[in-house]
């Protein structure tokens, strides 16, 4: 072999182990940034939420604005307000369904790139914070509020509403659970289907009972799952948000009403 056929060879071998060592460094990076995330929103659960027990035998609450009548169900953990928001304005919620790692905090910020990348802290993460579009009423009053969280590959996040796919993940975790500074909720899920980001999902409010009507319909027409839950104007919706692949902007949509319990 000629001299400039080793020099070749030598500066080939250079190349492949420093694109080896690159695409290792890149790994563990992103490794330990979804650690970091995992810590963080393990943190935040065992400092401000606690497992519930106990019940309460009242059933109704009254503010200045309406009459809310409450289930008698309790919600499986309770949130720490006073001391979450002291140190996290942002929050608005806490979403929670039972048996998986879904169990975050829901922030809103005065747009919806922030918490695309961010977390409560302010610290950057690409898992970034599960958070509400910007045009929603911070107190889940609008008819269709809307969550986003990214998919991630680690499975935290939005991740797991994939699994809605599937029939029998819907039969074994039909409901979640929503608290907020005011009430809680839980969520009877009826809908969850592939849309793309600009569809008709991301409606807000309607213009009569007619057509929120039709919007039902037309979105549990499309699920992947089927439900028995009834959904009738006047309803409150939560529509929560995440990637998926089988186009471009595709995303995965789950949606539930709200039911306040205690």
């Amino acid at each position: 072999m000629s001299k400039a056929g080793k020099v070749a060879i030598v500066i080939l071998l250079i190349v492949c182990i420093g694109v080896f060592i690159f695409a290792g460094y890149m790994l563990l990076s992103k490794q330990l940034e979804y650690k970091q995330a995992e810590d963080f929103y393990n943190k935040l659960s065992d400092q401000f939420t606690t497992a519930t027990t106990g019940s309460t035998a009242s059933t109704t609450t009254t503010s200045e604005e309406e009459e809310v009548i409450l289930d008698d169900e309790v919600s499986p953990i309770t949130t720490d307000w006073d001391s979450l928001l002291a140190q996290y304005p942002d929050i608005i919620g806490w979403l929670y369904l039972p048996d998986t790692v879904v169990n975050y905090p829901v922030a809103q910020y005065d747009d919806n790139s922030w918490y695309l990348n961010h977390q409560l802290n302010g610290s950057y993460n690409s898992s970034g914070t599960i958070f509400m579009e910007v045009l929603n009423h911070s107190d889940f009053s609008d008819p269709n509020s809307i969550l986003y969280g990214h998919h991630m590959n680690d499975g935290s996040m939005f991740t797991k509403l994939i699994d809605y796919t599937y029939q029998n993940f819907y039969d074994e975790h039909p409901v979640m659970y929503l608290n907020t500074p005011k009430y809680n909720y839980r969520i009877e899920l009826f809908a969850g289907y592939v849309t793309k980001a600009d569809s008709d999902t991301y409606r807000i409010s309607f213009e009569d009972d007619d057509d929120f009507n039709k919007w039902i319909a037309d979105v549990r027409a499309q699920s992947t799952f089927e439900s028995d839950v009834e959904v009738n104007p006047g309803d409150k919706i939560v529509t929560m948000s995440t990637c998926t692949y089988e186009y471009d902007d595709a995303r995965y949509v789950l949606q539930g009403k709200l039911v306040p319990i205690h």
